[in-house]
């Protein structure tokens, strides 16, 4: 009995042990783990918060992000007002506190109405657009623009008419000097008959496209016959030759000229390889040579949207 009554009393100690050494091990196991969560989240948040603040730094406006518009700008006779510009934010932006109280984007949104606030108080002050005030409208500004970017600034328009001896995707079917030979007398004869107002530069282009026998000395005859331009700006070069291309601005309106030469790009130089005839159909000079050298202009003059 009294064995027994040590040994219960031995049991019951080591189940007493063991409980208290498993509580030591699970709060050993879990305390680090539940430290290294909490040091975890702390850093998280210490990096939103850091993010936050960034965020805000790059944020002019809170509660209301538009507030600081005015009522109307004005431009010269234009009148923009912010409704316009929060439609045209509207198009380019979400509506969203982070979108619409970034200043950036407004910026960008004043400086593609002033652009077009300006190119419409230009077609207010030509008498393209009647009103002597005009609140922005970009139905009227699509118009002005239409303007500007055709007679409004200066331009020629002109018809070409060319015949090629050496075309480098095939040569002729003779010697390049026979080629250029048949060529220039070809196409000096049609000159002539346009000068004498006997035919025009489009049947001249005409004649040749419908001369079989060229092909043996231009292989793409038919599709370098004739090309007509119109509102070509100085700004724009529409011919590869650099030379040419100035050879027809010297020109005056209504003026024929004498036979040019136009070279091809090729390595090392550039390579005489077609005759052509112009015809300066009409051609005007004005202030601004494009739009977008008006609009630059007009800007330095101080003509813009500033928020």
């Amino acid at each position: 009995m009294f064995f027994m009554r040590r040994k219960l009393i031995f049991f019951s100690f080591i189940i007493i042990l063991l409980i208290v050494v498993f509580e030591l091990i699970i709060i050993g196991f879990f305390l680090p783990k539940n430290r290294f969560e909490k040091e975890k989240k702390d850093i998280n948040k210490k990096k939103l918060v850091r993010q936050k603040e960034i965020n805000q730094s790059n944020t002019v406006f809170s509660s209301k992000p538009s507030s600081f518009l005015k009522k109307e700008y004005r431009l010269g006779d234009v009148i923009v007002r912010d409704k316009d510009l929060e439609e045209r934010f509207s198009l380019y932006y979400p509506n969203t506190p982070e979108a619409r109280g970034d200043m950036r984007n407004w910026q960008h949104i004043a400086s593609i109405l002033t652009d077009e606030a300006i190119i419409l108080n230009e077609a207010v002050k030509k008498g393209v657009i009647s009103q002597k005030q005009i609140f922005f409208n970009p139905k009227e500004v699509n118009l002005a623009r239409s303007y500007f970017e055709t007679e409004g600034t200066s331009y020629i328009s002109f018809e070409m008419i060319t015949i090629w001896f050496l075309n480098d995707v095939r040569p002729p079917q003779m010697e390049v000097k026979v080629a250029r030979e048949k060529a220039r007398a070809f196409i000096d004869n049609l000159r002539k008959r346009v000068v004498k107002g006997e035919i025009s530069m489009k049947q001249a282009g005409e004649i040749i496209a419908s001369s079989p026998e060229l092909e043996k000395i231009d292989v793409a005859y038919q599709n370098n016959a004739y090309v007509s331009f119109i509102f070509v700006k100085p700004t724009t070069q529409v011919i590869i030759d650099p030379d040419l291309y100035k050879a027809v601005w010297r020109l005056n309106e209504g003026e024929v000229s004498e036979i040019l030469i136009g070279k091809n790009p090729a390595v090392p130089k550039w390579i005489e390889s077609y005759f052509a005839v112009v015809k300066v159909n009409e051609k005007k000079m004005q202030e601004f040579d494009d739009v977008n050298q008006l609009i630059e202009k007009r800007k330095k003059e101080g003509l813009k949207i500033v928020l």
